[in-house]
């Protein structure tokens, strides 16, 4: 042993091992520069509802090809030093993978040793991007960070809801032809539907809150109040006023929907009354067909009910009769506003100048509140949208690959010193022996005449 450390700590051999060390730990300096840092990939976890089906939020077809597309490298390469680029040149730097691993791998083998089909749908992607020239600027890490923020605008703007509804510009409206019974009602019908889209996200999530503090359920108390008492005090002002635009138009307007209205009811409460009479023509007998002896998991006889015609009968009825009762309130209501507007010949124009600046008021104050509202359900839809896949930027440590470089330039020096010393002589001595016999079989060679 003591040998051995005698011949391994001579000075040759320790100036050589310390030169091919530091000639290896410079190649994996310049694979490390050169190479590894012009490599860059990211990790994409889908985890909406409907991800592992192979669907986008919005229930169309799942594309991850999608994240190399020329919309999202156009938008990527923005930040890039040379945005003169060819984009279908860096798209085909991009490459995307999956890897399976844990259960669905351990599903999947399962299924193939019982021969039986299994479709998987990934739900983990990998993206790597390898920068071409290896002696520019180094851009890779700036180029996933574009991809990564662009691949999100892309698919929360494609595949994420649109809340236009929220949306209420004044200019957009043109009031001017309009009755002013029908500007309430497209108020009305405008904060209606707010309402109901902004609840719908309410029911999502009721714990979520914005950055100023509101909750979406107080958003929808902004829209209620705004429609309980600012539109209600305009409607009860042109109605106790009797105010229109013409008064006399507006009474033939009503009348025809009183009409219409009147005969819409007797349709829908003689339905009503014919599916009620039908259910009394049937015969007491009719339980004996629309019961029958069963026996349940317990052995125990009970009578199993089936469905027969007057099931179908009561829900028309009934379904029938609830209609009727709406349309007789509607009809209520305008018989009501024709007795009121019939005592109104015409509407002077004091009043119809306070009512076009409630209008305008109504309007822009609108405006403002759905610009508030729809703050605070876009941060609501981005919150939404970030929790449908998670971006992970990998970055790979040069330092490992260093001292790799250095650990395999050691062992190499050091295979080197122990053939140099233990096993040189042998070798050159054995090769002076295969000279030698080469060398006896050419002489006899020449001796023989051959």
């Amino acid at each position: 042993m003591i040998s051995f450390l005698k011949h391994i700590l001579k000075m040759k051999y320790m100036v050589f091992i310390l030169l091919v060390v530091v000639l290896f730990g410079f190649a994996g300096i310049m694979y490390d520069v050169l190479i590894i840092s012009k490599q860059k990939s990211m990790v994409i976890e889908f985890n909406y509802p409907g991800a592992e089906k192979g669907l986008n939020p919005d229930g169309s077809i799942f594309e991850i090809s999608e994240l190399k597309s020329p919309e999202v490298i156009e938008k990527a390469k923005k930040n890039l030093k040379d945005k003169d680029i060819d984009t279908e040149f860096l798209r085909s730097r991009v490459f995307i993978t999956t890897r399976l691993t844990g259960q669905p791998l351990d599903d999947i083998v399962a299924a193939v040793q019982n021969e039986e089909n299994i479709v998987y749908m990934p739900t983990t992607f990998y993206a790597y991007y390898t920068q071409k020239s290896k002696f520019s600027k180094n851009e890779a890490a700036l180029f996933m960070e574009s991809l990564e923020k662009a691949y999100t605008e892309y698919f929360a703007e494609k595949y994420s809801e649109k809340n236009d509804v929220l949306i209420y510009k004044a200019d957009d409206y043109d009031f001017e032809h309009m009755d002013y019974m029908e500007i309430h009602q497209v108020f009305k019908d405008k904060i209606d539907v707010m309402l109901s889209y902004l609840k719908t996200h309410q029911n999502e999530n009721n714990t979520f809150y914005s950055e100023d503090g509101v909750n979406l359920g107080m958003a929808a108390k902004k829209l209620e109040s705004f429609r309980n008492i600012n539109l209600e005090k305009f409607y009860s002002y042109i109605v106790q006023n009797g105010i229109s635009k013409s008064n006399s138009e507006y009474v033939k307007e009503l009348d025809y929907q009183i009409s219409e209205n009147e005969t819409k009811y007797e349709k829908m409460h003689n339905a009503s009354d014919i599916s009620k009479a039908a259910l009394g023509e049937y015969a007491p007998g009719i339980a004996a067909v629309a019961f029958i002896p069963s026996i349940n998991t317990k052995q125990t006889y009970y009578m199993s009910r089936t469905t027969t015609g007057i099931d179908e009968l009561t829900k028309r009825s009934y379904d029938d009769g609830i209609e009727a009762a709406r349309t007789l309130d509607v009809l209520e209501d305008y018989r009501s506003l024709k007795e009121k507007f019939s005592n109104f010949e015409t509407t002077g124009e004091d009043k119809k100048q306070i009512t076009d600046e409630m209008i305008s008021s109504l309007s822009n104050d609108l405006e403002i509140l759905s610009a508030e509202v729809l703050k605070t359900d876009n941060e609501y839809l981005e919150h939404k949208t970030s929790n449908y896949f998670k971006v992970y930027l990998r970055d790979r440590s040069g330092g490992n690959v260093i001292i790799k470089f250095i650990i395999l330039g050691f062992l190499f020096a050091f295979a080197i010193m122990i053939f140099i010393e233990f096993f040189e002589k042998l070798v050159l001595k054995k090769l002076q022996v295969f000279e030698e016999a080469f060398s006896s079989i050419e002489l006899v060679k020449k001796k023989r005449g051959e």
